[in-house]
């Protein structure tokens, strides 16, 4: 299976540019698989996991603040694509795609 390729814009980091392989949780926790820093967010905020047929999913863990796709809140999992943006707290997440070598 290919990675999903996110540009993450962190205040505190600046863009970071990381791709997944697996599952891989996002929050403000130094154990995530992508730490964020962000009050707003919390400290296992998001999962995202392969779907097993090429494609990507998002889930919020049961949080607060919620997790938003496009903009729109998500009340289950859902399928994220290239171009879409991941909002978890204050902080964006672009998925983009793998960049040429």
């Amino acid at each position: 299976m290919a990675g999903l390729w996110m540009r993450i814009d962190d205040p505190l980091d600046g863009a970071q540019l990381v791709c997944l392989v697996d599952e891989a949780v996002i929050g403000r926790d130094f154990r995530c698989d992508v730490v964020i820093h962000d009050d707003e967010a919390s400290r296992m905020h998001a999962r995202v996991s392969p779907t097993g047929d090429q494609h990507w999913q998002l889930a919020d863990l049961a949080t607060t603040n919620g997790t938003f796709v496009n903009a729109e809140r998500i009340v289950g999992p859902a399928r994220i694509q290239v171009g879409d943006v991941i909002r978890v707290g204050r902080i964006s997440c672009t998925v983009v795609s793998a960049p040429s070598s």
